[in-house]
């Protein structure tokens, strides 16, 4: 089987490697196609690795979708999508999610945002619907179906797809239309809340549980029965590994004591904590001048997100004691020691502390307590983000969170003290949000079936209307926004051919002076002798009887 796997960067090759890896090792022909070619944290090794280890996976730049009209307007009313639905109810709390996705519209359409936002949700939603209806209605990319015709896959997978304006909405068209099954990949575990629309849906939609199957069906009108529940394959590894390094040599190696337990504290991301590193120097502050001498006299690692550490680069913690930055800023990340030393960080451990990371996932697979503290420095990330919610209260929630850092301290004093069951409450979110299929049932396994399963069909996805008045209208409003995009003045449309007509008749005048001054008849004499001697040079005929030796008439020998 043939599988074209379309993904935002190389970034993403983490997120599927077991299932890529299985699927290859099975023989199955894999290309994996990239539309962002960024590789500032080095996202290409994970490519380059998966490539070198088997024959038949090979990945490369995805296709262009060319500067023309259509694909601009569609891209706006993407967008458009993006937006509008943060101005559901559900959203209301959402404020810094609803600023990025208006950062992302061009600020040409700034007021007309603003008008669906004063008109309410039920304006913003219908707005949202006609959009999605347009953008169904705008054929695909002309270099993205001659792309899939080259191809020819027997399936399509593309992830993230919700990023915003996302391209890859005309890879599913483009295999619509061609009646190739498709899927999207839900890659994160916030990917259906905190980033954009679906917009196009395809024959399937790979989640990981229930809680992502319900945000799938009512926040993008996915149907229920192209929802697929998989578990969460990217964690699947860390159910099998054990500690590379004994406690004594993983403290001695990252320079805490050994004799006293530690707290692990796990950075997040820039959006989620833009000035996480004050915040963390208030925290170190209130854990070692608190009143519990438990707490005060542990250990501190600080884990810095790999893409949000250069925040750390100017805090000098030497003269903490029993403190360590770890790893620090500019390790490459995906270096595969570096996920060992994830491990043993979490797997020594005492209890972990976070923000809003899916690290803190990893943590509670281990068997690790996890807590937070609400702080208005993440107010937005924390109360502000509907995933947020998932560790809060999914099966009871897995954080410990507590509203000060008071509260904070004396919740981190009794795990270190063992006062009290802390591990069941991490094992029942585990059970429900990573393996809903059992905790010894892996998704690896599970999602890669479903490919196959999916790539032995035939797609029962509507094409998009290709001809009728919704393509036109379609057409008409994309070429409109467009237009609304370019900086030049409505009434220099209509001129532009008139200003044409009367450039050329005003070069007449010209165009006729060259004319008259061109010597037609040396010209004509120039071309009759260069016809003369192109003929005397053209070899003869293959005729029989015809002899290059035979004399002219009238000539004697």
């Amino acid at each position: 089987m043939k599988i074209l796997f379309v993904m935002l960067h190389a970034g993403y090759v983490r997120n599927y490697d077991g299932v890529l890896r299985r699927l290859a090792a099975d023989g199955h022909q894999i290309h994996i196609a990239v539309e962002n070619a960024r590789n500032k944290m080095g996202e290409n090794a994970l490519a380059d690795r998966l490539v070198a280890d088997f024959h038949n996976v090979t990945w490369g730049a995805a296709s262009a979708l060319g500067d023309d009209t259509l694909s601009g307007g569609a891209r706006l009313l993407r967008l458009f999508v993006d937006y509008l639905r943060y101005l559901e109810p559900r959203y209301a709390a959402a404020t810094a999610l609803r600023a990025r996705a208006l950062l992302a519209v061009p600020n040409q359409f700034a007021r007309l945002m603003a008008f669906f936002c004063r008109c309410g949700p039920f304006a913003a939603r219908v707005a949202c619907r006609v959009c999605v209806t347009l953008d169904r209605c705008i054929p695909p990319s002309s270099h993205v179906s001659a792309y899939l015709q080259d191809m020819s896959p027997d399936v399509v997978l593309v992830t993230p797809l919700v990023d915003f304006g996302c391209n890859q909405v005309d890879y599913l068209k483009a295999a619509a239309l061609k009646r190739i099954p498709s899927a999207v990949c839900v890659a994160s575990w916030d990917n259906l809340t905190s980033k954009g629309g679906m917009r196009f849906v395809p024959d399937r939609v790979f989640v990981w549980n229930a809680a992502q199957r319900r945000e799938a069906i009512e926040l993008h009108d996915v149907p229920a029965e192209r929802v697929v529940v998989t578990g969460a394959q990217i964690f699947d590894e860390w159910f099998d590994w054990r500690p590379h390094r004994t406690r004594e040599e993983w403290c001695a190696h990252i320079g805490l004591d050994p004799g006293r337990p530690y707290i692990l504290y796990l950075g997040s991301s820039f959006f989620i904590a833009s000035k996480e590193a004050d915040f963390a120097l208030r925290w170190i502050a209130a854990l070692r001048d608190g009143n519990d001498t438990d707490v005060a006299a542990a250990g501190i690692v600080i884990r810095p997100h790999p893409s949000n550490a250069q925040q750390w680069q100017g805090h000098d913690l030497s003269a903490q004691n029993n403190l360590a930055i770890w790893p620090a800023p500019g390790t490459d990340m995906f270096a595969p020691a570096f996920k060992y030393d994830f491990f043993d960080s979490m797997y020594h451990a005492a209890v972990v502390v976070g923000v809003n990371t899916s690290a803190l996932i990893e943590a509670a697979i281990v068997g690790r307590p996890v807590c937070t503290v609400r702080a208005p420095d993440f107010e937005h990330s924390q109360d502000g983000t509907l995933h947020f919610r998932h560790l809060a209260s999914a099966e009871g929630g897995l954080l410990h969170i507590a509203d000060s850092l008071d509260e904070h301290v004396r919740e981190l004093g009794r795990i270190l003290r063992g006062e009290g069951s802390y591990h069941e409450r991490g094992r029942r979110f585990v059970e429900t949000f990573v393996r809903p299929f059992g905790l010894g049932e892996p998704a690896t396994p599970r999602l890669a079936s479903h490919v196959l399963e999916l790539g032995s069909s035939r797609s029962t996805v509507a094409r998009p209307p290709t001809r009728g008045v919704r393509v036109i209208v379609a057409r008409i409003v994309a070429s409109i926004l467009v237009w609304w995009l370019d900086h030049r003045p409505i009434w220099t449309y209509p001129l532009r051919p008139l200003f044409w007509v009367f450039v050329q008749l005003w070069a007449l005048r010209y165009r006729s002076r060259i004319i008259e001054r061109v010597d037609w008849r040396g010209r004509w004499r120039h071309v009759r002798r260069w016809l003369r001697r192109s003929l005397r040079k053209s070899p003869r005929p293959d005729i029989p009887g015809w002899s290059r030796d035979v004399p002219k008439a009238g000539k004697r020998m």
